[in-house]
């Protein structure tokens, strides 16, 4: 697990990863490069209109999964944030199955 903090952006990323980019304009960017990666799922806001979306998600997406209502998230602490998350969300997901043997 990689954290701001941690700069997963410039890490080496290997196998199946988990993403879970900044919300808004700077998601593109974490998108590509998953979508360059090849192998992996992200979670982010449902904005199938945007440039984003059709080149990083659309053309190049082995499926996806539109959540019903919106999300909430957890602080820390395991308190709920007071708001949602201000939009619909989607799971991503970039390569075929893994099947283990």
């Amino acid at each position: 697990m990689l954290t701001e903090r941690e700069d997963g952006f410039a890490a080496e990323w290997e196998g199946r990863v988990w993403l879970n980019p900044p919300y808004g304009p700077r998601a593109a960017g974490w998108l590509k490069r998953l979508a360059a990666h090849g192998q992996g799922t992200a979670l982010i806001f449902a904005r199938t209109e945007t440039k984003m979306f059709h080149r990083y998600v659309w053309r190049a997406a082995s499926g996806l999964l539109f959540l019903e209502g919106r999300l909430r998230f957890y602080k820390p602490n395991g308190i709920v944030g007071k708001a949602n998350s201000g939009g619909p969300s989607v799971l991503i997901a970039y390569g075929g199955s893994r099947v283990p043997s």
